[in-house]
């Protein structure tokens, strides 16, 4: 019944009732996500979990069908986001984790509650340094940047939302990735 439909379609039915419509739509992309998730994470249950996660987001943002233009586009570059957000935060984590070996062999002890606030300082730090940052990049560029990864849209979706093309798209987030990454290795150095 469902394989006669694009996967546009079947997104419209189930933003209109027909949950059938959004389980094709697991079935036929839940392996593909996880190989790509699994190749970015090189674990299977970070990739089983990143997975769920895209679909979650879609099922939040069934109500918004109409705007994906691509659910396999939304889809991949969602996964691809939820992936290599999940390899930052395990970074964090590991920075954190080696920070506070490095004091434990100078025989201090921190109790639960001490690392729990340290690290969620941390975090929080590092949050606000991130918003920071983009906020510090040039208005386009911030723009189709903020479009890309906090509401993964596609390129495609971002040229059409923004009335330019997907070239000046690619390049925008291109160039505030770098500028990103840039500003944050020397702020992320001066945390510890």
């Amino acid at each position: 019944m469902y394989d006669s439909l694009t996967d546009r379609q079947l997104l419209i039915a189930f933003e209109n009732g027909d949950h059938g419509a959004f389980e094709h739509l697991y079935t036929k992309y839940w392996g593909i996500l996880f190989n790509e998730a699994r190749r970015i994470l090189k674990d299977s249950e970070l990739a089983s979990d990143a997975v769920q996660d895209v679909f979650m987001t879609l099922l939040t943002r069934c109500d918004q069908a109409k705007q994906i233009e691509s659910p396999a586009n939304f889809l991949y570059t969602s996964i691809r986001n939820r992936a290599i957000n999940s390899l930052t935060h395990q970074k964090v984590k590991d920075t954190f984790v080696r920070y506070v070996h490095q004091y434990q062999f100078h025989e201090l002890t921190y109790t639960e509650e001490e690392i729990f606030q340290t690290r969620s300082q941390l975090d929080k730090d590092l949050r606000e340094r991130v918003e920071a940052a983009i906020a510090d990049l040039p208005p386009k560029m911030r723009t189709a940047f903020e479009l890309s990864k906090k509401n993964e849209l596609s390129y495609k979706e971002i040229a059409k939302r923004t009335g330019t093309t997907e070239g000046t798209i690619k390049k925008q987030i291109s160039n505030a990735l770098d500028t990103l990454r840039k500003k944050l290795l020397s702020t992320f150095f001066s945390f510890f």
